[in-house]
């Protein structure tokens, strides 16, 4: 998901959770309409547990490792929460253990602001 520079990265983001600012509207759109597709969230409907499982490691990885992670964090949690509330105890039981490591990994790199709020 790194792709070098902080903009790059942001915008493979964009195109893969289908984002479009509502402010910018490019004069092609009042001729042609166009259609975004949120890729991340086929990931969360597929049929395969597998599937599903791998796609919530990598959003754990993800949220755990990209350099720029706190830009991405409003558009990656969402996903990570759905897990949550899926079909399968199996991935319920993933996405929870996900959720704990991204606390303790926020806690371990943020220890003196923690420590002054507590």
């Amino acid at each position: 998901m790194h792709c070098g520079i902080w903009k790059t990265s942001v915008e493979v983001l964009h195109h893969m959770v289908g984002f479009k600012d509502p402010n910018l509207v490019a004069i092609k759109d009042f001729y042609e309409p166009g259609t975004r597709v949120n890729y991340l969230a086929m990931f969360v409907a597929d049929r395969s547990v597998a599937v599903r499982i791998c796609f919530y490691k990598t959003m754990g990885d993800m949220l755990k490792r990209l350099p720029d992670k706190i830009d991405h964090e409003a558009r990656l949690f969402p996903y990570m929460i759905s897990g949550l509330f899926d079909n399968s105890e199996l991935v319920q039981t993933t996405c929870f253990e996900i959720i704990e490591e991204l606390g303790l990994a926020y806690e371990e790199e943020y220890e003196e602001k923690l420590r002054e709020h507590k």
